[in-house]
């Protein structure tokens, strides 16, 4: 079961309700972009015990603590909250680079989350042994990364 831990209450010029964040949850949110975009996807965790982790965070609306979080984040500027139990609706549904970044970060706190190989299925948990160079859209491990390199050398 979560905890409550924090609400964020927006600035009242937005008129936007208030956001309550709860443990163990990943903060997806449109932070600031880098040189020619708008802005990018940024992330943040309240881990088990409600601890704040900096992901990652750029630009204008990068957040690198809780408060600056609590002072950015309403529903104007664009966000998702995801349980860590639902972790895998993270992983099928941002890019394959970021994910890989974010839970790298994330099984440095001790999560220990997989991900599978679209080739063979063998779940991974050290990013170092998954590529996302073969197929931006899928995670592939090393192994058959180079087999499927070998492939088209061969033709």
């Amino acid at each position: 079961m979560h905890k409550r831990l924090k609400t964020f209450v927006p600035s009242p010029d937005t008129g936007l309700g208030k956001l309550t964040l709860i443990t163990d949850t990943l903060v997806c949110y449109q932070g600031g972009g880098y040189e020619g975009c708008f802005w990018e996807w940024n992330y943040a965790l309240l881990d088990k015990t409600g601890k704040f982790h900096n992901l990652i965070s750029s630009g204008r609306n990068g957040c690198e603590t809780e408060e600056a979080l609590a002072d950015n984040l309403n529903e104007a500027t664009g966000y998702e909250l995801i349980p860590m139990n639902d972790i895998k609706k993270f992983i099928d549904g941002y890019a394959t680079l970021q994910v890989q970044d974010v839970v790298r970060k994330l099984n440095e706190l001790d999560y220990y989350i997989s991900i599978e190989c679209a080739e063979c299925g063998q779940e991974f948990s050290d990013m170092d042994d998954i590529t996302t160079e073969y197929k931006a859209s899928s995670f592939s491990c090393m192994s058959c990364y180079l087999n499927d390199e070998e492939d088209e050398d061969d033709t």
